[in-house]
């Protein structure tokens, strides 16, 4: 049953609110009280806030969409602060597609709108009440949509599978609350609508990046960053307008990883920060706590890592050691949204360096979380554009197709799916095909030697960093660096270490360009304004890895 908050409980319940931040961190106790700045800011960002929070709804008249052959809802469920001084920053949350409707009586649910006689609406926007909560902590105003007109009428329409629809409905609410039609907000009556977050998940990701690149140059409200979790790429675009992080797990049987890195390897101003996200242990449908079987209100939620087959995949499989409990995955995604929030909300570049690969995601109970970033000031170099590849020695470079689900060996992805291939988009797709090089070796002598287009300047650099993906079957791979300047000098840094992603019985194993960052601090010996070689050197055999792109970090590293 829809309902909205009458103005006179609202205020009853800011009169008597009580503590109601969510999660198994537990709730703010603390009174209210400004975001930390500083060393405490990533902690603050990855915990629940100081604030009390308090939840309301609203309805909007109904919105026509062109195409649709009704209207659809237009109602959102607030989560907000008590006590946080304003103007208070905008997080705008969509929900993917599933079932719409349901029957209380017999359990049953359907795909259909307007829900027929007997059924109601599924709650699918208060599956993010979780993330809600832990922002509303920490002073940022949120609300969830319900998109369930728009996934049951709009998700056959074009190429998009309904993604221009949930841009409009996603703008159609922004314009509400940029012109203050959105009632019963009275306990925030300062909201900064130029300084908004969107997070969409699943096919909710998608029409959300759209409603960022759909936004009219004279809407009153401005999107700052976006979270995009197990978002679907039907059409992304060619370029993103805004900071993006795009997480996956590496469990998720429905979508896998490859859409959500379309968003972070698109063009885009080298200023705005790409990270990609992949969780070990996560699936797809988690992320949405009604999504979850035991958790749902509404029968007929499941764990989409097992296959459509039935199989279950043992990697993945609920009492596998390195799966993850609803809970464990949700905890992941609430501590993301919250160094998003920071970052793109407030500026903080501690939260940024976390996004940015250079610190570590901080985690419980030990959750493996990998991040890559491109963007953020990098000096981005690639394959053909500012660099060539040749081997040395034991080691063997040679280019290969972005392209996956062939059975050419030319190609990158050859002889794997798209959800293995994380960075190659599948030739049906008719992708602009970019060349990636393919490292292989058997000894652990030589080098992967990339002569610079033109000489780089590293002097004001914090550091080297590698996008570099390893095939599944591969032990750990270490490299080394080493530079050579303009004059002949060299000098050899020393690097680190990645490890290839677990193998799978079932699902595709996962080929995604781990960051490698190789500080330039003790690179004495070579003029660091006039580089024109970089070579990764391998400090283990055999090995075999795609090398995705070079990248000179700023110097502003934590």
């Amino acid at each position: 049953m829809r309902r909205t908050l009458s103005l006179l409980l609202l205020g009853t319940m800011l009169a008597g609110c009580t503590s109601s931040a969510p999660g198994a961190d537990g709730g703010p106790t603390s009174p209210a009280s400004a975001p930390p700045t500083g060393p405490d800011v990533v902690a603050a960002a990855v915990a629940p806030g100081p604030l009390d929070t308090v939840a309301t709804s609203y309805e909007l008249p109904d919105l026509r969409i062109a195409g649709l052959r009704a209207p659809v809802e237009v109602e959102g469920h607030v989560v907000g602060p008590v006590g946080a001084e304003g103007p208070l920053p905008l997080a705008v949350l969509l929900h993917g597609y599933t079932a719409s409707c349901w029957n209380p009586a017999d359990g049953s649910s359907t795909t259909a709108w307007p829900c027929g006689e007997g059924s109601e609406p599924i709650a699918n926007w208060r599956g993010f009440d979780y993330l809600q909560r832990r922002l509303a902590s920490q002073g940022v105003l949120t609300v969830s949509l319900s998109g369930n007109g728009v996934n049951v009428m709009a998700t056959e329409m074009g190429d998009d599978a309904g993604a221009a629809a949930r841009s409009e409905l996603v703008r159609h609410h922004l314009d509400a609350w940029a012109g203050g039609a959105v009632p019963g907000l009275e306990a925030w009556p300062e909201v900064d609508v130029d300084n908004v977050l969107l997070m969409g998940h699943s096919r909710g990701g998608e029409g959300v990046d759209r409603a960022t690149r759909e936004r009219p140059s004279d809407a009153a409200w401005t999107v700052r960053g976006e979270v995009l979790i197990a978002p679907t790429a039907f059409d992304p675009g060619d370029r993103g307008a805004v900071p993006v992080v795009a997480m996956t797990g590496y469990c998720d049987g429905d979508v896998g990883p490859g859409a959500a890195q379309r968003y972070v390897d698109r063009t885009a101003d080298p200023a705005l920060l790409r990270t990609a996200v992949i969780v070990e242990g996560a699936n797809h449908n988690y992320f949405n706590a009604e999504w979850v079987p035991g958790d749902s209100v509404v029968p007929g939620a499941f764990d989409d890592a097992y296959l459509e087959s039935g199989e279950i995949e043992p990697l993945c499989a609920p009492d596998a050691p390195t799966r993850l409990t609803a809970d464990e995955q949700q905890d992941v995604a609430a501590r993301i949204l919250g160094l998003a929030a920071a970052a793109f909300l407030r500026d903080e570049a501690a939260a940024a360096d976390v996004l940015d690969g250079r610190v570590a995601v901080p985690t419980a109970r030990g959750t493996r979380v990998h991040v890559a970033a491109v963007g953020r000031e990098r000096t981005t170099l690639t394959y053909g554009a500012g660099f060539t590849g040749a081997g040395e020695g034991a080691i063997t470079v040679e280019p290969c197709d972005g392209i996956s689900e062939t059975e050419d060996p030319g190609d990158c992805g050859a002889f794997t799916g798209e959800g293995g291939a994380v960075h190659w988009p599948a030739a049906h797709r008719d992708p602009e095909v970019r060349e990636y090089l393919e490292l292989t070796w058997q000894a652990a002598e030589g080098a992967a030697r990339l002569d610079l287009a033109t000489p780089l300047d590293l002097s004001a650099a914090a550091a080297i960093s590698a996008r570099i993906a390893l095939a599944p079957e591969g032990s750990p791979v270490g490299f080394d660096l080493a530079l050579e300047d303009a004059a002949g000098g060299t000098a050899t840094l020393a690097g680190g270490t990645i490890e290839a992603f677990p193998e799978g019985e079932l699902l595709p194993s996962r080929r995604w360009g781990q960051q490698l960052d190789v500080r330039l601090g003790d690179a004495a010996g070579v003029d660091l304004t006039r580089i024109t070689s970089v070579s990764l050197v391998p400090r283990s055999a055999p090995g075999r890895a795609w090398l995705i792109d070079l990248s000179a970090l700023p110097g502003r590293a934590a």
